[in-house]
């Protein structure tokens, strides 16, 4: 696949914006994670399960701006991971991410986002792009390389002291290194209008627009999808520590397949919503999402409807637990045609033999996933902090031809490590 035009949009933006001023002041902070574990399924398997002892350590460094007009945090890591009962799967994953925001003026601001990531599974993603709680997860995959890249430019601006309209374009590439995988592009537009009807409450209404691209695989046609949206938000806040949040409306999805299956339509509802609570020491959230999904590996456009809580408590100065959970179903955005491999029988055939078999996939075949992740930070020292996580995982198919894995395969993971950072170079 081609490279990213909306990621040269953005850094040609931020390059643009980072003039310097005498009222902002850069930092440089370096550093490095290191840590050992568990992972009870290397290859994301039902049939072939492998204990591995994984070590990882990925030196940073991060350069942010957070004064003046212009505020962003850039930051490059790279990952070396070892596995100490199998050198052949021993990887080196990179990770840039750009984060931003302009002030034009009193009443127009800018946002702007770059996250380049080139790493070996979807399934072992750095930290810094888990999904947050009612996000939609990536589905999980066979252990294969990949690049992952999105970026987005965003405006919002001030009309008056109770109108408010914002906008963004955002654009997300995956390209595995295997043609088993689907390699996919996704385009999208939103606008909207927003009232404060009064100090608690705020209303809206707006339009997103989706484009989809999936390459042809030896399994799978080429396909596009589109999807059309219409929603209205609201906003309100029962007190300063509760506050609720609800966009929904209608969405019309089109797809078009090369070869079998053709053009489908169809009308659905795509929506979100959120309820956060903030106490003295601990938060809480949960949400819901319903969208369609930019993750490849599977047949052509797919909804996602993620439900997700989270919770952080810090007791105090020196130390944090987070807990979060998720489930997300996936399900065909339109009736389409996929090709299911199906073992031969042996004999007559010989060992390793496949049929391809083409399959009907309905929009009642789905992929379901489960997440479950406890994470604990505990501070030593001004520069120094040790970690532990753990987190489980369990994605089952109605059908073996939406997903690149089996019907039903868990994980478990593990983890055991410590930060290291220096203090803020200024200059």
């Amino acid at each position: 696949m081609g490279r990213n035009p909306m990621a040269l949009v953005v850094l040609l933006l931020a390059l643009l914006l980072a003039r310097p001023t005498t009222s902002a002041a850069e930092q440089l902070v370096l550093g490095f994670d290191t840590q050992t574990g568990w992972n009870d399924n290397l290859g994301f398997s039902d049939t072939d399960q492998e204990d591995v002892f994984p070590y990882r350590f990925s030196p940073w460094l991060e350069l942010r701006r957070r004064r003046g007009d212009l505020n962003y945090d850039l930051r490059y890591r790279v990952t070396y991971e070892d596995y100490f009962d199998r050198s052949d799967a021993d990887t080196i994953d990179q990770l840039l991410r750009l984060r931003g925001t302009y002030r034009v003026s009193e009443t127009t601001g800018i946002t702007f986002s770059e996250q380049f990531a080139r790493e070996q599974s979807l399934t072992q993603r750095l930290e810094e792009v888990e999904p947050e709680a009612g996000e939609v997860p990536d589905l999980e995959n066979r252990r294969r390389r990949f690049v992952r890249n999105a970026a987005s430019v965003g405006l919002t601006h001030i009309l008056s002291r109770r109108w408010t309209m914002s906008g963004e374009v955002s654009n997300t590439l995956v390209d595995f290194r295997d043609d088993e995988f689907v390699d996919s592009s996704s385009l999208s537009g939103n606008g909207s209008l927003n009232h404060a009807l009064s100090a608690r409450d705020r209303v809206g209404f707006g339009l997103s627009a989706t484009h989809q691209d999936f390459e042809e695989t030896d399994l799978r046609p080429s396909s596009q999808a589109d999807y059309l949206s219409l929603f209205g938000s609201w906003i309100h806040e029962f007190s300063p520590n509760l506050t609720m949040a609800v966009q929904a409306g209608p969405t019309w999805i089109r797809t078009d397949t090369d070869g079998p299956g053709g053009s489908q339509s169809r009308f659905t509802y795509f929506g979100n919503g959120s309820l956060s609570k903030r106490w003295e020491t601990v938060n809480a959230s949960l949400r819901y999402k319903r969208t369609e999904s930019t993750s490849s590996g599977v047949s052509g456009g797919t909804v996602a409807d993620t439900v997700g809580g989270r919770i952080t408590w810090k007791p105090s100065l020196r130390w944090n637990f987070e807990l979060n959970a998720s489930w997300t179903r996936r399900e065909s955005a339109t009736e389409q045609i996929a090709v299911q491999r199906v073992a031969a029988p042996s004999p007559p055939f010989p060992p390793g033999s496949f049929f391809l078999i083409p399959r009907q996939i309905d929009t009642d075949d789905s992929v379901d996933q489960w997440n479950l992740r406890l994470r604990v930070d505990r501070r030593v020292t001004r520069h120094l902090s040790v970690f532990g996580r753990v987190s489980w995982t369990t994605q089952e198919s109605s059908v073996e031809a939406l997903a690149s894995s089996s019907r039903q395969v868990d994980r478990f993971q593990a983890f055991l490590g410590l930060r290291w950072q220096t203090t803020p170079f200024l200059f």
